[in-house]
């Protein structure tokens, strides 16, 4: 084509769905740099394997992500009165 684009997509491999998307596990990523920081932040900074190595390991915990598959909870009554609540019996 004149603009470059290929319109062919014949070679993209069908086990990979186009509309799914993966995201980093932040809360697995929050954990193991919690681990970490106290460690980094005292003045031990980290060489250039350990922090790939981290960084390798936040890479690995992935989670499939589906736009518009939110799931919120159902409206329900709460299970006991306001704190401020005081009853005049």
């Amino acid at each position: 084509t004149e603009s470059g684009v290929i319109q062919d997509d014949s070679h993209v491999d069908d086990r990979y769905d186009v509309q799914t998307h993966y995201k980093i596990n932040r809360t697995y990523c929050f954990a193991v740099l919690k681990r970490q920081f106290p460690r980094w932040l005292t003045g031990q900074l980290p060489d250039m394997k350990t922090l790939l190595k981290v960084l390798d390991e936040i890479r690995q915990q992935v989670i499939q992500f589906v736009k518009g598959r939110s799931n919120p909870r159902p409206d329900r009554p709460k299970p006991h009165l306001y704190i401020a609540y005081k009853s005049f019996a």
